[in-house]
């Protein structure tokens, strides 16, 4: 079963979710939204929220049962996303403090 499977209830093995629910602050909440926002069209805020959280359930769960666990954080498309999300804000963070030109309104002529 595949984490895309999983996620989005494909596979009939699955059977029948339950509704986990947590708090989180405000703050955080627009993070999510944003981040939400990245993901590609038709992703929902429970469908990020799952793709970080269910690559560590998979892993755990295959752990338990003697098998080789550490793949299951490597692999499915929503933590790929994730990760080029992540590397991408870091590159316009860096860039934003590297931006000489930003704070230069106007160079003297001569």
């Amino acid at each position: 079963m595949t984490l895309e499977e999983l996620m989005h209830d494909k596979n009939p093995e699955t059977g029948e979710s339950v509704t986990v629910t947590f708090k989180m602050k405000p703050e955080h909440k627009d993070v999510l939204r944003e981040l939400t926002d990245l993901f590609p069209r038709g992703w929902n805020q429970s469908d990020v929220i799952r793709a970080m959280i269910l690559p560590y359930v998979q892993a755990l769960t295959m752990a338990k049962e003697g098998h080789k666990w550490k793949g299951a954080l490597l692999l499915g498309s929503g933590l790929t996303i994730l990760n080029k999300i992540l590397d991408e804000a870091e590159k316009e963070a860096n860039q934003e403090e590297l931006d000489f030109n930003a704070s230069v309104q106007e160079v003297p002529n001569g």
